[in-house]
């Protein structure tokens, strides 16, 4: 028997290779692991307050076989400047289909970027509308940033794709975080640049548990991020549920023997 710790499942960004999250998600349901809290990036935000809504395995998985609609590109030409260069209608209107489907059960956190002082922030609780779930989608230059209470954000996956610094902060002592995001070489060293000048992300403090659930490889190249394909969230699904099983099956046998 494992032993009790407030445990968060943390959620990262990765546009449609979030449908490697809910192939994660059923497995971690099954394995019979209770989580108290849950905390997401951009794509990992809304399946989170999903999931902190009490939205099943079976209903994630099927919802990501429909997303089609939302993830069509339409470019606006010329190109508004910080508005994006996509039109955010259909975007939107996903976004708040999703908000409006849930409500938490669990406590549930979202990480948006202030893009003036370019740090994560975190926001919870009843402050929470679409707004805050589609600002932490919302990548620079494709989608149109979002003023929150005076403030500007963007991408809650921008500074730090997984953020497991946000899940002691709401005091968990286990961590169960899964990584959706795989970029390219090229996209690794931008963000390490931006990184680098923005002063961010605290370190865990010693003590905290956590366990990674992430693929071997990438999921696909940064096109694949962008547009739906059934026969990519299939596969990205069924990589989640044996990546999260193997995860947890050597955690939790770790665990017991120790």
């Amino acid at each position: 028997m494992l032993p009790r710790r407030k445990t968060a499942l943390v959620l990262s960004a990765g546009g449609m290779f979030g449908a490697y999250q809910a192939g994660a998600w059923e497995a971690i349901a099954a394995s019979g692991l209770v989580v108290d809290m849950v905390i997401g990036a951009s794509i990992g935000a809304v399946n989170g307050w999903a999931i902190a809504g009490g939205c099943s395995p079976a209903e994630l998985a099927g919802r990501w076989r429909q997303v089609q609609n939302a993830s069509r590109l339409h470019w606006q030409l010329p190109w508004p400047p910080l508005r994006g260069a996509l039109h955010a209608g259909e975007f939107e209107r996903s976004i708040r289909e999703v908000f409006e489907a849930f409500r938490p059960a669990l406590a549930f956190s979202a990480v948006l970027t202030d893009l003036r002082r370019m740090k994560p922030v975190l926001f919870g609780g009843g402050e929470l509308t679409w707004r805050h779930l589609a600002a932490s989608c919302a990548v620079p230059g494709l989608l149109p940033s979002y003023k929150i209470g005076g403030r500007c954000y963007m991408d809650g996956g921008l500074l730090t794709a997984l953020p497991v610094w946000a899940a002691e902060r709401m005091g968990a002592e286990r961590i169960i975080a899964v990584n959706a995001w795989t970029p390219s070489r090229w996209m690794r060293l931008l963000l390490k640049g931006v990184k680098l000048r923005s002063r961010i992300v605290p370190r865990l403090s010693a003590g905290i548990e956590l366990v990674r659930i992430r693929p071997a490889g990438q999921l696909g190249s940064m096109r694949d991020t962008l547009v739906w394909k059934r026969e990519n969230v299939e596969r990205w699904m069924e990589m989640g549920r044996r990546d999260a099983s193997g995860a947890l099956a050597g955690w939790m046998n770790g665990a017991q023997a120790g």
